[in-house]
């Protein structure tokens, strides 16, 4: 027997002994997916989530589980579903929610998702970067610098004023090229 199958068996034994017990369905789960079990780690999230369903985590690895197993509008309907049951992280839920978008290629509702995330979160760097850098590979520079600037209101730091820079760059390239 392998420490994964010793796991499993362990996370068993204590959910016979506290069933309503969320993390130990979700530990569960951790377990059965390292196995490659997605199908019964998506399951045992499901019951944490149940029992618990204001835990980020339990919600993000039954969404990543399922991305794995490439069922995206699933994963996409955990996270709405998650919005619903556990309101005050719902900015990383719209966050993720925008990272399945752009995986799909689908830009704009990917662009939608980052902007409920900043509503809900606006001092949250991460959030606003993703937007940029999604905005960058749109080739919408004018669009990514304005972000970048209410980026700096909120974080000046040296790696925001450089994704800053970068983006000036290729605006002057870009208007190089044009003339």
């Amino acid at each position: 027997m392998n420490d994964v199958d010793i796991k499993i068996d362990e996370y068993k034994r204590l959910i016979k002994i506290e069933p309503n017990n969320a993390w130990h369905h979700f530990h569960l789960g951790e377990a059965l997916e390292e196995k490659g079990e997605l199908s019964e780690a998506i399951e045992e999230y499901s019951k944490a989530i149940e029992l618990d369903p204001t835990f980020p985590d339990f919600h993000f690895k039954k969404a990543e589980a399922l991305l794995k197993l490439s069922r995206f509008q699933e994963a996409l309907r955990v996270y709405d579903n998650a919005v619903r049951k556990d309101p005050k992280n719902a900015h990383l839920y719209h966050y993720f929610k925008g990272e399945i978008y752009e995986r799909l290629g689908q830009y704009e509702d990917a662009l939608k998702e980052y902007d409920k995330a900043i509503k809900r979160s606006p001092t949250n760097s991460w959030y606003r970067q993703a937007k940029i850098y999604l905005l960058e590979k749109t080739n919408r520079l004018e669009d990514a610098l304005k972000e970048a600037e209410a980026l700096i209101k909120i974080d000046p730091s040296a790696v925001n004023q450089e994704l800053k820079n970068e983006i000036l760059a290729k605006l002057k390239n870009k208007k190089d090229i044009e003339v």
